[in-house]
């Protein structure tokens, strides 16, 4: 694993002290008491909000607390906090030069940021400046965007969106891979991996096919792609929720990769998902880059 050097940036808050105004929770996923967990409702979020325009590219997110997320937008080595209560940005903290980050995920009071070319950005908070070092994660992907912590098991998830490799053979196959926390380096094997053939059979079986697009000769053709934009694991049942922005798709996998569900996402309100994470009281909130219009943050309620 080659480890670059660390740099400090400083926060870009307008003066107002990091800790009064950031606050990581370090609470835990716990269930919520007399609740059975049923599902999520898709068609139905309990709140629309469009975001500012600061976050119109937004892409990754992560919890902070049962009201607020951090992102990141995929041109800005800036991570945003925003309150989705008061529906405003909070602070915005500069912790790396400008690239294209797609994933971001917590754990504790770090924070991981993923680019996708594979680096994994490593955030600390030390007397309100952000100190970053960088991963280089040497993933098979040439683009990589998801990123999630596996709390029961002390882990980061990375989905590649891209194929693994050219060639027929690697067509279909995705893979779900781990980044040891305590050795911080990527484990050479997948936590597994997954069959877009099986995703879109599951998807037929359940009348989702997607809808078809034209080729150049004018005849319909249905793609089957799903390259994965994003990913959270359920705080519950440990479920592996991987969404599909350019395929309008949400898979469901158990925590051994056996495919468990897919949900088809609706084109006018999923425009471009490329975020999804859970907040500590079960809410999951699902993110959308602005296109031809405002990003949007959708949150829906479980049972």
């Amino acid at each position: 694993m080659r480890f670059q050097n660390s740099f400090v940036v400083l926060c870009l808050s307008g003066g107002v002290l990091f800790f009064s105004s950031f606050y990581f929770s370090t609470i835990s996923h716990q269930p919520v008491a007399g609740k059975q967990q049923q599902g999520f409702d898709l068609t139905r979020p309990v709140s629309v909000q469009t975001l500012p325009l600061e976050l119109l590219e937004i892409s990754g997110l992560t919890d902070i607390s049962e009201n607020k997320i951090a992102c990141v937008q995929d041109e800005k080595g800036i991570i945003y906090t925003y309150n989705i209560t008061t529906q405003k940005i909070e602070t915005q903290i500069a912790f790396a030069p400008d690239s294209d980050y797609e994933g971001l995920t917590r754990v504790g009071d770090v924070l991981y940021t993923l680019s996708s070319d594979g680096t994994l950005f490593e955030t600390k908070m030390v007397r309100k400046k952000p100190q970053t070092k960088t991963y280089a994660l040497h993933l098979p992907s040439a683009d990589n965007e998801g990123l999630c912590y596996d709390e029961k098991n002390h882990r980061l998830l990375i989905a590649p969106k891209s194929k693994l490799g050219k060639g027929p053979e690697f067509k279909d196959t995705r893979a779900i891979f781990i980044f040891d926390l305590r050795k911080k380096e990527l484990e050479r094997e997948p936590l597994f991996y997954f069959s877009v053939e099986e995703i879109y059979a599951l998807a037929a079986s359940k009348n989702l096919e997607p809808d078809p697009v034209l080729k150049k000769n004018g005849e319909p053709k249905i793609q089957q792609n799903f390259r994965p934009s994003s990913l959270a694991v359920h705080p519950q049942t440990g479920a592996i929720y991987i969404i599909s922005a350019e395929d309008f798709g949400l898979a469901i996998f158990s925590e051994t990769g056996e495919l468990k569900n897919y949900f088809a996402l609706d084109k006018t309100r999923f425009t471009k998902s490329e975020g999804i994470t859970f907040l500590p009281n079960g809410q999951l909130v699902i993110t959308n880059e602005g296109v031809d219009g405002n990003a949007t943050l959708l949150v829906f309620e479980e049972g």
